[in-house]
């Protein structure tokens, strides 16, 4: 009889501790509280990605990016930002990387290409 109640003891407990366990799973759970939205002022293209930013919950960036990498984030990227070249860049290099900032290897972009404003 001793042996019976052990063992109903041993069911017992594994039962509360299912239990336990589940309801600490699901308190933990509803805890986590989601990021706060983010507005960062300064993002390279060059070391991160339009996929890194989201899951960090930025919602608007300032882009300083490389001609090549502005249309992988248009693309890519649902939040709002505003694109912005590297400039100047020597030789039509970026500093760090030393990948081509545009399309030409200049200092500075092709001016004609940007929208005229009256």
């Amino acid at each position: 009889m001793i042996f019976m109640q052990r063992g109903a003891v041993t069911s017992r407990s594994v039962l509360i501790l299912a239990i336990a366990t589940q309801l600490l799973r699901s308190a933990v759970e509803q805890n986590v509280a989601p990021r706060p939205p983010v507005i960062d002022m300064h993002v390279h293209s060059t070391n991160t990605s339009p996929q890194a930013v989201a899951a960090l919950n930025l919602r608007y960036v300032f882009l300083s990016g490389l001609a090549e990498d502005l249309p992988k984030w248009a693309e890519t990227y649902k939040g709002a930002y505003v694109p912005g070249l590297v400039i100047p860049c020597d030789a039509g290099h970026a500093p760090i990387t030393g990948r081509p900032c545009f399309n030409t290897m200049t200092d500075f972009p092709d001016v004609s290409l940007a929208p005229q404003r009256a």
